[in-house]
């Protein structure tokens, strides 16, 4: 094997990280996308080419055999010094990368399309494909056969009102099982659908359903084994033309690589990484690279790692180098292809290994936006704790933690066996799933629980414009005490609730229909053995989750309600509607809107009382919305999540009782509303605690924004010690945001100066240049902790 850096003189990185020469050459061509920008545009022509050839065939086949032309045409593109080939779709062809789902009915869209690729530098040659790609499919729609009536109209009422929102889709977010690749090849999938096509009985109409999805499938694995292969050639063509003898041996031994892996298992530990990478190039071609995450390859990939170690096939540098050109293929500006380490293994041991440190020295060292997530456990080594929080110092909000006190007994709970449970990773922001074995349905529909204590507060009609949205619950002034409000509460949610789950079903039985994944569905548990695509319930595991938005502000509501209106009973119910209906505007109300913010108590700063709200709210959003099946026999997990979707949701919302004016932000997940949050870290974590996060099975999440200062050296370890207790107080995920206000508000005003700061937006990290002003300043105003 030829020296992967070993020899090379050790050069300091552009953030003084040590970097050999050839990793810094990758990490300044990956941060100039100008350059590598035009390696994306294929599959917009490839697959209108072969839609072209399939016409009059099975939808299902024609996409299936649409995938399989993409990965055997898309142009193999290889630079000197790249340890890791192949590239990912870049983010200026998000609009185009999918033109099968475009409106190009619509002239106006087709015209800025058409002027969106005039302007990208690619060649003219290719910009003409894409021309025809998008007047293909602009006389060749995609027709989705549907087999329910239209949307009702009260869902169409309630999604434009902000009460929910989502769809039930499944495409774009999960964990496909890689490890199958890595040990065994794409031949060994395409032996075991050949031997499922033997059994069938094609007489039987169920048979015969299930030959044409593996047919489809067999046609993706097929063209998979031969993805190794066309770099491989490509390589020994270059290696051939190459003076430098060390190059022409890289390149050589690059295609002894690929001539061996995705189609048959790895051997090595660099064997691996390129074969994991294949496979999600593939996965990125299917469904776009979005939220598709690798799950926790400290563990797959370990074994290759331990094995090459002991026969000294590598070093730890050597590897290393491998990690960082790994990372580097990664890298987005906005990312959330997620991976996980540590945690527990089956068993319940700590699973933490020398991988897992490496993956983190990796991140250290390149110094480039991914998403990374550590699993925590009560047992997690001390060791580790340090080495991701010297990462978090750093800034960027990246590792984040997620604990498995608390995601463990949640899937338990949810009918996930206890060894599998214990195998979760995440997918994109904070979604759990079962590694290759899940249809997750990660973020399936969005319940905005605040607008339903609004409605509830007035018997069921819109603050603003009085418009009978939910059940008629009554007013606030006809609520005898707080427990009325509460339970009137409930029914606005659970009414809601039913809706939104009908539109998430709905979704999910017209996936197979709408869009299939049959090279997922080569990844995941039993759909080879059912016949059966993922989205039409192949899979092993089938659950979709549900996000609540708004659960702080619902907390601090009603304990706002039960001190002024029913305890102090220093504002009449019918004062405090009017003022909200007014917006707090005036002098008497705003006096009572500050009174509101500054004298109550709020979430997150430890009080009990309020935190019980909290508590509350959460909890019967976990427990009602298990009541739901899906389509396939699964569970609905509760996810105390918002994803960005809190500023959405605050847009509709009108104020609510713990002084927030209309259209202002909600509260981030489970984090305290900005700004609220006062006593200090240890306060914060307390009220975290009281929540029930062992019964979200879609984990919750929670962004806490320190000072610098509380992570130097004297401080760190009291920070650690705060942090290990909300482990085991089962604290479901924290993610860290080291970084001061001042220094935001600096980067606001003079953004090229300050271009480089990264931060954790909600279950993603970004630079806080491309951000609009509204994200901006709600980063900001989020509480800074600078005390314990």
């Amino acid at each position: 094997m030829p020296t992967l850096g070993r020899d090379e003189e050790v050069i300091q990185g552009a953030y003084g990280i040590d970097l050999s020469p050839r990793v810094e050459r990758l990490r300044n061509y990956v941060l100039d996308d100008a350059k590598w920008a035009d390696h994306y545009a294929p599959r917009a022509w490839l697959v209108a080419e072969s839609m072209k050839q399939t016409e009059g065939q099975p939808p299902l086949l024609r996409q299936a055999a649409a995938l399989a032309h993409v990965i055997r045409n898309y142009p193999v593109t290889i630079r000197e010094g790249e340890l890791i080939l192949g590239y990912q779709q870049h983010e200026s062809f998000r609009g185009i990368g999918w033109l099968e789902f475009d409106n190009l009915a619509n002239g106006e869209r087709r015209e800025a399309l058409r002027n969106h690729v005039q302007n990208l530098s690619i060649p003219e040659e290719w910009k003409e494909k894409v021309f025809d790609a998008i007047e293909y499919w602009r006389e060749h729609p995609r027709v989705i056969p549907h087999f329910w009536p239209q949307t009702p109209d009260y869902i169409s009422r309630d999604t434009r009102a902000g009460v929910y929102f989502g769809g039930g889709g499944s495409e774009g977010h999960t964990v496909p099982g890689y490890e199958r690749v890595l040990r065994h090849g794409f031949h060994a999938i395409l032996e075991q659908i050949d031997g499922e096509i033997a059994k069938l009985q094609p007489w039987k109409p169920e048979d015969q359903k299930r030959r044409l999805w593996l047919q489809s499938a067999r046609l993706i694995a097929a063209a998979a084994c031969e993805l190794g292969t066309r770099y491989a050639e490509e390589l020994r063509t270059l290696a051939a033309r190459e003076s430098d003898p060390l190059q022409s041996e890289e390149y050589r031994h690059l295609a002894d690589i690929c001539e061996k892996v995705p189609a048959r298992g790895a051997e090595t530990f660099h064997e691996a990484v390129q074969s994991l990478w294949f496979c999600h190039l593939i996965m990125g071609w299917e469904d776009g690279i979005n939220a598709n995450s690798f799950g926790r390859y400290d563990q797959y990939l370990y074994p290759y790692y331990r094995a090459d170690r002991d026969t000294g096939r590598i070093t730890e540098d050597e590897a290393l180098e491998i990690l960082e050109a790994f990372h580097l293929a990664l890298y987005k500006s906005y990312d959330v292809q997620q991976a996980t380490i540590g945690g527990q293994n089956p068993d319940g041991t700590d699973a933490t290994n020398e991988l897992t440190y490496l993956f983190l020295e990796a991140m250290w060292r390149v110094n480039l936006i991914r998403c990374l997530s550590v699993r925590v456990h009560r047992k997690t080594p001390r060791r580790l704790m340090e080495s991701a929080f010297r990462l978090i110092r750093r800034g960027g909000g990246v590792p984040f933690f997620f604990n498995d006190e608390a995601i463990v007994p949640a899937l338990v709970e949810k009918g996930i066996p206890l060894e599998d449970a214990r195998q979760y990773a995440i997918i994109g922001c904070v979604e759990v799933t079962i590694p290759g074995k899940t249809n997750p349905h990660a973020v399936s529909h969005m319940m905005n629980v605040a607008k339903c204590l609004e409605l509830a507060l007035n018997d069921g009609k819109d603050l603003a414009t009085g418009e009978q949205l939910g059940p008629q619950t009554g007013s606030l002034a006809e609520m005898p005490d707080i427990e009325a409000l509460w339970n009137a509460y409930k029914l606005q949610l659970e009414h809601f609730a039913r809706h939104a789950v009908e539109l998430s079903n709905q979704g999910d039985l017209a996936q197979p229909f709408r869009f299939p994944l049959p090279y997922t569905s080569l990844l995941t548990d039993d759909c080879i053995s059912r016949g059966k695509d993922m989205t039409d319930g192949g899979a092993h595991y089938h659950y979709h989750s549900t996000c609540a938005i708004g659960l702080p502000n619902v907390g601090d509501s009603l304990y706002a309600v039960d001190q002024l209106v029913f305890k102090e009973k220093s504002v009449s119910p019918d004062e405090l509607l009017e003022a909200l209906k007014a917006n707090w505007e005036g002098e008497e109300r705003e006096k009572l809107r500050q009174k509101v913010i500054h004298r109550l108590a709020k979430y997150g700063n430890g009080n009990g009382e309020v935190d019980r709200w909290v508590e509350r709210a959460a909890h019967h959003y976990c427990d009602h919305m298990a009541t739901y099946t899906t389509p396939h026999g699964g569970t609905y997990h509760a996810h105390l999540f918002s994803f960005v979707w809190h500023l959405d949701c605050g847009r509709v919302t009108n104020a609510t009782p713990d002084g927030r004016k209309a259209h202002e932000p909600l509260a981030y997940s489970v984090s305290p509303q900005q700004g609220r949050d006062v006593e200090g870290l240890t306060a914060l974590m307390r009220s975290l605690m009281a929540l029930p996060h062992e019964h979200a099975a879609g984990s919750s999440s929670a962004i806490i924004e320190i000072s610098p200062r509380l992570l130097d050296e004297v401080s760190l370890d009291k920070v650690l010690d705060v942090v290990q207790i909300a482990i085991e107080k089962g604290v479901g995920q924290m993610q860290f945001n080291v970084i001061d206000s001042a220094t935001l508000r600096r980067a606001q005003e003079n953004p090229e100066a300050y271009s480089h700061i990264a931060v954790r937006v909600s279950g993603f990290s970004m630079r806080f240049c491309l951000l609009d002003k509204t994200m901006q300043d709600h980063i900001i105003a989020r509480t800074k902790h600078e005390e314990m």
